[in-house]
């Protein structure tokens, strides 16, 4: 009889394990369908995991392997809640460093290009999405649409919370242009519009210095970057440095990163490879690159905002990183078939780097 028992046990086990690898899962699945969501490495690149599986109150689990994701944001206050951004699908939040995810149901199936978490308020989030942005109050459960620009052809590219007086967001559009809030989004208004001075301009990034926040960065996908130390009321252009270095192409920028330990040092990802300063842009150089700058389109930079010489960078198909400033680079292959897109580092552990991944149609 108990040895029957034991036997009816380990059926329904196998039963159970099976059901619930059928729902990651369908036999139709390649592996380049289901190598997408969010991926998590403890070792700077070592190993990867994925991290995809997503909480569900009727039991049965379910992951986003086939999602794009285009958007990582990590709590400044909690360096375990982790939120991503899909091409299509909406927005996921972790609260355990990726282990578990939550889809905000209430946002819908959109677009989400860029996410911040208030710098005094864990559960205050704002997310881009298109022409609009969206604002949270209770931790992504609900949500308002807090901007809408009339122009539906526009997008809210990057966002950033003041880390001194979260009150105060700033946004970059596809218009050319950074838009401010004061009143935590109930109104906004043009801060700057770089597009007057170069039509067809699109604001990809806007970063703030952490100590000082007087000091913003914005870079543009055809004009290099710009440096306020105003808070935004004037601003210097770096073109002609960038154009010193290498014509062109060191104007489109697809990145920006700020070492946010001393609030000097930054680095620009561009079509001419990485472009540093360590004065905040009183002088610049391009970093050494293996392959050669000419060669490596990069899509996202970061600097671990405690030492600053440990720089972590990925392209379409490679993850590289250097704990020498970039004298030396060490470089893996990417955990799936999918390009590199996104990154963010846990402030508190050097070696913790969260990837997103998106398919890119080849030309």
């Amino acid at each position: 009889m108990k040895k029957i028992r034991i036997l009816i046990l380990l059926l329904a086990a196998l039963l159970f394990t099976s059901a619930c690898a059928i729902t990651f899962q369908t036999s139709g699945d390649s592996k380049s369908a289901i190598d997408g969501g969010v991926y998590k490495t403890l070792n700077k690149g070592g190993n990867w995991t994925q991290e995809t599986l997503v909480a569900n109150i009727t039991g049965e689990p379910y992951t986003f392997h086939k999602d794009n994701i285009i958007s990582l944001a990590l709590d400044p206050q909690d360096n375990k809640a982790v939120y991503a951004g899909t091409d299509s699908q909406g927005m996921l939040y972790s609260y355990d460093g990726g282990d578990s995810w939550t889809m905000a149901k209430e946002l819908g199936k959109r677009s989400i290009k860029d996410i911040a978490v208030s710098s005094d308020d864990k559960c205050t989030i704002y997310i881009a999405s298109d022409n609009k942005i969206f604002k949270s109050e209770d931790c992504s459960r609900s949500w308002e649409n807090i901007y809408y620009d009339n122009e539906t052809g526009v997008r809210i590219n990057s966002l950033a919370v003041d880390p001194k007086n979260a009150k105060i967001i700033y946004a970059g559009t596809s218009r050319g242009e950074i838009i401010i809030s004061s009143d935590s989004g109930r109104s906004w208004a043009a801060l700057k519009r770089f597009s007057e001075e170069k039509s067809k301009l699109s604001v990809i990034k806007v970063i703030i210095d952490s100590r000082n926040p007087d000091n913003i960065w914005a870079g543009t996908d055809v004009n290099g970057v710009y440096k306020s130390g105003d808070k935004g009321k004037s601003w210097k252009s770096f073109e002609e440095e960038f154009m010193e270095i290498n014509t062109k192409n060191s104007l489109q920028v697809s990145d920006i990163a700020l070492a946010q330990n001393n609030g000097q040092t930054v680095i620009v990802a561009t079509k001419a490879g990485l472009l540093r300063t360590y004065d905040a842009g009183g002088h610049w150089h391009a970093i050494e690159l293996i392959p050669p700058s000419d060669k490596t389109a990069i899509n996202a930079v970061e600097i671990h905002p405690i030492d600053s010489n440990l720089i972590y960078y990925t392209t379409n198909t490679s993850f590289v990183w250097s704990d020498d400033g970039g004298k030396a680079w060490t470089s893996k292959k990417l955990p799936g078939s999918r390009a590199g897109v996104v990154l963010k580092l846990d402030p508190g552990n050097p070696g913790v780097v969260y990837l997103g991944v998106k398919t890119v149609v080849k030309k």
